[in-house]
C-alpha cells in the first residue's frame, strides 16, 4: 500500500522527525501562550442582528448599557436611616474616582507610567481631534473606558422623585440630610410610594436599597469587566462590612466574572485529572505503561498545536473552547487505541519497526477515514451564530486533523524507536469478552428487537425535550453568585433587563395617544408574567407626574391625557437634575422610547414567552412607529433560536456530509446509510434521555450532535474495514462478521470507555451546561459503541454488502464494497 513508504520514510529517521516535531511544539508553544479568554455571556457574535440593535439603543439611552447590580439590605429595622445615607454617600464618593488605569499601559505601548491627570489630558485633546465618530470610538476604548470604566452611578441619593413642596410640584432626589427628622418619626418615606422606584431603587417594604452601576466598559473585554468587578467589590465590601447591611451583587457584568472564575476552575482541574484517569485506565487495559505515554504523546502535542492555532485564527478561550484539551485528548488516543491493540502483528515480524510500519499500515485508512469524518462532524458545528459553538466546532475539527497527523508520523516512530513491552496480548477484561460473546451470538431478529427497545425508550422522552438557554441558574445553586441573584429577586424586580424600543419617523410621534395605549398595553402584559418584577415607560412618568399634581384623578392613563397637558409634564421632567427621563426616552425631539421590562430570569424559555406576548401588542403600533426587542434577555431568546437552528444544520449537514463521505469511499449508498444508523440511534436515544431528565438543549448539549456523529462514526468505519477485510479473506459474510467482532471488540470498548471516562471530568464542572454536556457524552460513546457492535454486523450480512468471489485477487476495501 502507498502508505507503507511514506511511513517506514518517517520511522527509519527518527532524529530529522523528533526535530522537526520540536520545532513545531516550540512554536506552537509561544503561540499557545498568547491565547486571549472571551467570557462575555453574549454568545452572539457583535456583528449579529441582535448584538448591533444592543449598540444602538445604548448609543440613544443614558442607563442603558451593561449594569452591575449592587444591593443592600438592612439587617434590623429599614433604610430610613442616617446610617444608610451615610452609607450610600460614602460608596457614591468611593466608586466616583474608580480607574483601571492600570491597563493603559499595554494598550498605548508607552513604555512608562503616566499618572491620571496626564491621560485624562491625553483624552480630551484625543477626543478633541477626532475627526468623526469612528476615531471617537476608538480613542473611548483605548482610553475612556480605563479612565472612567463606570459610566453612571444610580440610587435614591441621585434619583428625581416627584411630590408636592410647600404646595408646589418638585423633581429632585428626595433621599437627603433634610428628611432623616421625618423619618426617625416614622414619615417624610415618599419615596415608597413611587412606582418609578419601587422593585427598581427600592424595595416595597423599605429594607432594601440599590445601587446600578452602569459600565463604560466594551461587552467583549471580559478581563476589564472581571478587573473593575473586582475592584468595586474590593472597595464596597470593606464600607459596608461594619454597617447594618447585608451586601449582594448582580448583573450580566457578574455573570461575566463567575464564568470567568468557573472557566479557571475547569481549566486547573480538567487537563490533570483527564491525563492522569487516561493514563491509569489504558495502563490497565493494556498491561503496559507504555501504553499511556504513546497515546497521550499524541494528544498532548496535538493540544499544543491547536492551541498555537487558536492565536493565528483569533480564537478566544471561552466557555464551550474551555473543553478543548478533553475533546483533543480523547480524539488523539483513539487512533493510538487502535495500533496498540495490533499486538498479534507483534509476533509476525523480525523486528519492532517492522511490526510498528505494519500496525500503522494497516490501519492507515481507517485512521484516515475517522478523522476526516470526525473533522467533518465538528466541522458541522460551525453553521451556527454563536459565537462559542462555532470556534468549538473548528478548532475540534482542526485538532482531529493534527491528532490524525501526529498519530501517523510521531507515533510510529515512537514505537518503533523505543524499547518496550506491548504488554499482554490475551483480552485483560472479562467485561469486554462477554460483551464480545453476546456481539457474536446476535441473532437478526434480536437486532430488530433491541431497536425498538431503543426507539421506545426515545419516544418516551421526547415529548419533554425543551430548548432553555440559562446562564445565572447554569450555576450551582451554592455559588455566591446564585445566592446573591436569588435574594435580590426577592427584594427587588429582577436583574435582566428586556426592552421594547419604539421608533417614530415623525418627531413627538411616541407622545401620541396611540403609542402611549401600546406602551401601557405592553407595561400590563409584561406584569402578567410571573418573572417580571418590574416595568418604567415614558408612560409611567407621564402618568406618576399626574398623579402628585392631581391626586383625584390618579386613575387616569397617560394615553388619556392631552397633548398639551403631556407636553407640559415633559417640561418639568426634563428640568429634573438628574435627568432621568433620558433613560427611557430621545428628550427634545420624542422619536425615540423604550419600555423596561426587569425579569426574575435569563432562562431563554420564559423570556421568549414574555416576547410572544408581547410581539403581537407592538405590532399594533400606528403606521410609521416601529419596534424592536433589545437587552440581554432579548440576547438569550435570540441565542435560544441561535442554538436550535445550529442544531438542525449540525445534524443535517453531518448526515448528508458523512453520507457523501463514506458513499463515496466505499463506492456503496448501502455502507453509507448502515454507518450513520448506530449514530442515529444513539442520537435519538440521548434526545430521549434528555426529555426523561429534564435536560434542556442549551449551549453545552447543543454540542451532543457533532460529537456523536464526530467521534462516533469511528466505531462504524472500523467495524467496516474489518468486516471488508475479513470477507475478502473468508470468503464468508458470516466468518467475516465474527473475525471483525474478535478484530475490533476490544479497540472500540476500550475506546468508548476511555472517552466516556474522560469526558465524565466534565461532571465536576459547576456550569450546569457544561455538567450535563459530560453526562450525556458519556453515556452517547457507550450507547454508539454497543449499537455498533450489536446492531451493524447483522445490518452489513443483512445488506450483503462486499462481494464474496471465488477468485484470489488483491481487492481494496472500496472494491470489496461495490455491489
Amino acid at each position: 500500500m502507498t502508505e507503507t513508504p511514506l511511513i517506514r520514510q518517517i520511522v527509519s529517521r527518527p532524529a530529522l522527525s523528533f526535530i522537526i516535531t520540536l520545532a513545531i511544539i516550540l512554536v506552537s508553544a509561544f503561540l499557545a501562550a498568547q491565547v486571549t479568554k472571551n467570557t462575555t455571556p453574549y454568545f452572539l457574535d457583535r456583528t449579529h442582528t441582535e448584538r448591533v440593535k444592543e449598540d444602538l439603543m445604548t448609543d440613544i439611552f443614558e442607563r442603558s448599557r451593561e449594569t452591575i447590580v449592587i444591593i443592600l439590605e438592612a439587617k434590623s429595622g429599614d433604610i430610613f436611616s442616617a446610617e444608610s445615607l451615610s452609607l450610600l454617600e460614602t460608596i457614591h464618593k468611593t466608586l466616583d474616582s474608580v480607574d483601571l488605569i492600570e491597563m493603559i499601559n499595554p494598550k498605548l505601548n508607552t513604555g512608562k507610567s503616566l499618572d491620571k491627570a496626564s491621560l485624562i489630558s491625553q483624552y480630551n485633546q484625543s477626543l478633541a481631534a477626532a475627526k468623526n465618530e469612528q476615531e471617537s470610538k476608538e480613542i473611548e476604548a483605548l482610553l475612556g473606558q480605563y479612565l472612567f470604566p463606570i459610566r453612571n452611578i444610580k440610587s435614591l441619593l441621585n434619583s428625581d422623585d416627584i411630590f408636592m413642596l410647600e404646595d408646589e410640584i418638585t423633581i429632585a432626589p428626595n433621599f437627603e440630610q433634610e428628611k432623616i427628622a421625618q423619618w426617625q418619626q416614622n414619615q417624610g418615606k415618599e419615596i415608597l410610594d413611587n412606582p418609578l422606584f419601587t422593585d427598581a431603587l427600592v424595595s416595597p417594604d423599605g429594607r432594601a436599597m440599590a445601587i446600578n452601576l452602569e459600565l463604560n466598559i466594551d461587552t467583549d473585554d471580559s478581563a476589564s469587566t472581571t478587573a473593575i468587578f473586582n475592584k468595586v467589590q474590593g472597595l464596597i465590601k470593606p464600607i459596608v462590612e461594619s454597617s447594618n447591611f447585608d451586601l449582594y451583587f448582580s448583573g450580566s457584568p457578574v455573570v461575566n466574572v463567575e464564568i470567568s472564575n468557573v472557566m479557571e476552575k475547569d481549566n486547573q482541574r480538567y487537563f490533570p485529572l483527564i491525563v492522569l484517569l487516561i493514563a491509569l485506565t489504558l495502563a490497565y487495559l493494556f498491561r503496559s505503561a507504555w501504553a499511556p505515554f504513546f497515546a497521550l504523546s499524541v494528544s498532548i502535542i496535538s493540544i499544543v498545536i491547536t492551541f498555537g492555532l487558536m492565536t493565528l485564527l483569533g480564537i478566544s478561550l471561552n466557555i464551550v473552547t474551555t473543553m478543548l484539551p478533553i475533546f483533543i485528548i480523547t480524539i488523539g488516543v483513539t487512533d493510538a487505541i487502535h495500533v496498540l491493540s495490533e499486538s498479534k502483528l507483534d509476533q509476525n515480524k523480525t523486528s519492532k519497526q517492522e511490526a510498528t510500519i505494519a500496525k500503522v499500515s494497516k490501519l492507515f485508512r481507517a485512521m484516515l477515514l475517522t478523522s476526516l469524518t470526525t473533522a467533518l462532524g465538528f466541522f458541522s458545528l460551525s453553521y451556527t451564530e454563536i459565537t462559542n459553538i462555532k470556534e468549538f466546532g473548528i478548532m475540534v475539527g482542526i485538532s482531529a486533523i493534527v491528532a490524525f497527523i501526529i498519530s501517523v508520523t510521531v507515533l510510529p516512530t515512537l514505537m518503533a524507536n523505543i524499547n518496550f513491552s506491548s504488554g499482554t496480548t490475551q483480552r485483560p477484561i472479562r467485561f469486554f469478552e462477554a460483551l464480545e460473546n453476546i456481539a457474536k451470538k446476535q441473532t437478526i431478529s434480536r437486532c430488530f428487537a433491541l431497536l425498538f427497545l431503543l426507539v421506545v425508550f426515545s419516544l418516551i422522552g421526547l415529548p419533554n425535550f425543551y430548548v432553555d438557554q440559562q446562564n445565572l441558574h447554569s450555576f450551582k445553586a451554592q455559588t455566591q453568585l446564585r445566592q446573591d441573584d436569588a435574594r435580590i429577586n426577592e427584594l427587588l424586580g429582577g436583574t435582566v433587563p428586556v426592552n421594547v424600543w419604539i421608533s417614530s419617523d415623525e418627531q413627538n410621534g411616541i407622545l401620541s395617544p396611540e403609542v402611549l395605549r401600546v406602551i401601557e398595553k405592553l407595561e400590563a402584559q409584561a406584569k402578567r408574567h410571573d418573572a417580571v418584577g418590574y416595568t418604567s415607560s415614558i408612560s409611567g412618568f407621564i402618568k406618576q407626574l399626574h398623579k402628585t399634581l392631581s391626586p383625584n384623578d390618579d386613575k387616569i392613563q397617560s394615553s388619556e391625557l392631552s397633548p398639551e397637558l403631556i407636553s407640559q409634564y415633559l417640561f418639568l421632567l426634563e428640568g429634573g437634575p438628574s435627568r432621568d427621563l433620558e433613560s427611557i426616552a430621545k428628550v427634545g425631539p420624542y422619536n425615540e422610547t423604550r419600555v423596561v421590562i426587569m425579569s426574575k430570569t435569563d432562562g431563554s424559555k420564559q423570556l421568549q414567552q414574555l416576547l410572544d406576548d408581547l410581539g403581537p401588542i407592538a405590532e399594533t403600533l400606528p403606521e410609521g412607529v416601529s419596534f424592536r426587542f433589545t437587552g440581554y434577555g432579548s440576547m438569550n431568546a435570540a441565542a435560544s433560536k441561535e442554538i436550535i437552528q445550529g442544531q438542525l444544520s449540525s445534524i443535517i449537514i453531518s448526515v448528508v456530509g458523512l453520507l457523501l463521505v463514506l458513499c463515496t469511499i466505499y463506492r456503496s449508498i448501502r455502507i453509507g446509510i448502515i454507518a450513520i444508523f448506530p449514530l442515529s440511534m444513539s442520537l435519538l436515544v440521548m434526545f430521549g434521555l434528555m426529555g426523561l431528565l429534564q435536560i434542556p438543549l442549551d449551549i453545552g448539549s447543543s454540542l451532543l450532535c457533532g460529537i456523536a456523529f464526530g467521534i462516533g462514526i469511528d466505531y462504524s468505519i472500523h467495524i467496516v474495514e474489518a468486516y471488508l477485510r475479513n470477507l475478502k479473506a473468508l470468503q464468508s459474510r458470516d466468518a467475516a462478521a465474527q473475525a471483525a467482532l474478535t478484530d475490533i471488540t476490544f479497540p472500540i470498548l476500550t475506546s468508548a470507555f476511555t472517552i466516556a471516562l474522560g469526558f465524565s471530568i466534565l461532571l465536576l464542572s459547576e456550569f450546569q451546561p457544561i455538567f450535563n454536556l459530560g453526562l450525556l457524552i458519556s453515556i452517547t460513546m457507550l450507547v454508539s459503541a454497543l449499537c455498533t457492535l450489536f446492531i451493524m454486523p447483522n445490518l452489513l450480512k443483512l445488506a450483503k454488502v462486499g462481494k464474496v468471489v471465488e477468485q484470489e485477487e488483491e481487492l481494496e476495501p472500496s472494491m470489496l464494497a461495490e455491489g
